[in-house]
């Protein structure tokens, strides 16, 4: 190759470097390299930048309020926050630049939150006054009902809501009902519900019994539901989740560590180990990614549902950046 050659692979390849850096550089309010965000009660927000495999906690984002608490959906763009000390609801747009403002909603003690597949709407537990409150058109969020939980016996266990925010599923200590403009719908089967969640615009949901150790796929929750089993033996089921396109659930086993994959078509089932105690599934960018552990000083752990093989893969704890020496 002649030298004019050689100096122009050059400068593609370096600018091809820089915009690389660029991108894994990238503010958080920006796509690309960002995988999500979590909640660190020590650091605040963080977002989660690269790849499974090649991700690292950015530095916490700055905000006029002080936050005690954040719950984010999939869609990684907003995120529903409790702030302190006056525990108000907030809501943070996830943009460029990064806002926050009160939301006109009134809560007095703020439990789970479910978001829908779609993140426009959740479900909130008023524990105080013993309520769910739906929130509709998200991220604008309006509420559009209130659904009264006096009547019914036990502790709030696990929350889920549809994308069309008409119908609540509610787990008890020991029974699972849904809440809808029609009423309320038993659901005898099922008796102590760990995690449940929605397929994307659907009426159908992946549910999780802890009594019995086994996972359901519920068909048509606002009729006459149809249950079937779509895994058994899982001990403590903590959480579930489905792959964005509704082709595949996910339960994870806070006991074994496993989180057991089941395509919905087939029934075909996989079972992939972290070498962790799983917490959760919580949805980050992606068909099948999900955060699996909650941030304490110690590596977070993903699981990746969307390469050749499922695999779980951990990120290192957030070191904040030393201060430079000053110059002599």
């Amino acid at each position: 190759m002649n030298l004019p050659g050689l100096r122009m692979t050059y400068r593609v390849f370096t600018l091809l470097c820089i915009c690389l850096c660029q991108g894994y550089a990238a503010e958080p309010g920006l796509t690309g390299s960002l995988l999500g965000y979590l909640f660190d009660p020590v650091n605040g927000v963080q977002p989660i930048l690269g790849m499974p495999g090649a991700a690292t906690i950015g530095a916490p984002l700055s905000f006029s309020k002080e936050i005690a608490r954040v719950s984010v959906p999939s869609q990684q763009n907003y995120a529903l926050a409790i702030g302190a000390p006056d525990t108000s609801l907030l809501l943070l747009r996830l943009g460029d630049p990064i806002e926050v403002g009160p939301l006109s909603i009134p809560i007095a003690n703020a439990g789970l939150v479910a978001f829908s597949p779609d993140g426009t709407a959740a479900a909130i537990h008023d524990r105080e006054r013993n309520r769910i409150l739906v929130l509709s058109g998200l991220p604008a969020a309006a509420l559009v009902n209130e659904f009264d939980l006096s009547g019914f016996a036990g502790a709030v266990e696990s929350i889920a809501i549809n994308d069309w925010a008409d119908s609540v599923l509610v787990g008890f200590t020991t029974s699972v009902i849904e809440l809808n403009a029609g009423g309320v719908t038993s659901f005898d089967f099922l008796k102590q519900t760990s995690a449940m969640r929605y397929l994307s615009r659907s009426r159908d949901a992946i549910v999780a019994d802890r009594a019995l150790g086994v996972v359901y796929l519920v068909r048509n929750t606002l009729g006459a539901v149809e249950p079937t089993v779509l895994l058994t033996d899982i001990p403590e089921p903590v959480a579930v989740a489905l792959s964005n396109d509704n082709k595949r659930a996910f339960v994870a086993s806070s006991s074994t560590g496993l989180i057991t994959e089941v395509e919905l078509a087939t029934g075909a089932v996989t079972a992939t180990p972290c070498a962790c105690r799983p917490s959760g599934l919580v949805s980050l960018n992606g068909n099948a990614v999900f955060r699996l552990t909650e941030p304490s000083g110690s590596a977070v752990w993903l699981f990746d549902g969307d390469g050749m093989a499922p695999r779980t893969v951990f990120i290192p704890p957030y070191t904040p950046p030393t201060a430079e020496a000053p110059p002599r």
